[in-house]
């Protein structure tokens, strides 16, 4: 992860250089969508699309000089938390999402999407996919489990799309508990996710 991790930010810098502006976390947030299929997938679920993140690149919002380590570092110590070894790209927009002071905030901000919501989201996908690593290896020795004689995953060695699509609909069974347990659940954001 640590080579996609600086490829993004290598990608980050080269949006902000092409546009001649500083480096923000909005311009890693464009990155993480246009470099990571889950970033993507989130984002669109949400009714954020790369062409509103573009466009939000017009009018990036001053934030610290140092806020991209920051959030690299926020996201470290969250992957740590959840007891991941290596921060992924859902770390990093967590990381942005709960952080009220960057740029990549304001802009979820300004294109209309909860950044507690976003968080939310993020956060729910991250423990599905702890749950389904969970399931097909045995966590304690970090060997593969063996898989039922005949199965599909025991060809494959890994899951097939049908529990994929229910690991997404999980996922947004799970945002909806999160923000149900903490307030945040308003008629409108259960709409939201039921339509998705």
């Amino acid at each position: 992860m640590v080579n996609a991790l600086t490829s993004t930010l290598k990608r980050a810098k080269e949006l902000a250089h092409k546009r001649r502006q500083s480096p923000s976390t909005t311009h890693v947030l464009v990155a993480l969508y246009q470099g990571d299929a889950d970033v993507r997938e989130i984002c669109l679920e949400l009714g954020v699309a790369e062409s509103a993140l573009l466009r939000s690149l017009e009018s990036v919002y001053e934030e610290r000089t140092n806020a991209i380590d920051l959030a690299i570092e926020r996201a470290r110590k969250l992957a740590a938390a959840l007891g991941v070894a290596e921060v992924a790209p859902l770390h990093v927009i967590l990381a942005l999402a709960r952080e009220p002071r960057c740029a990549a905030n304001i802009s979820l901000q300004q294109l209309g999407i909860s950044p507690e919501h976003f968080g939310a989201t993020c956060l729910a996908w991250l423990e599905e996919l702890a749950r389904m690593y969970a399931s097909q290896f045995d966590v304690p020795t970090l060997r593969a489990t063996e898989p039922q004689p005949g199965s599909t995953r025991a060809a494959r060695g890994r899951a097939s799309r049908s529990e994929l699509a229910g690991a997404r609909t999980r996922r947004s069974e799970l945002a909806s508990d999160v923000l149900a347990s903490r307030g945040e659940l308003t008629a409108q954001t259960g709409e939201e996710l039921a339509a998705n």
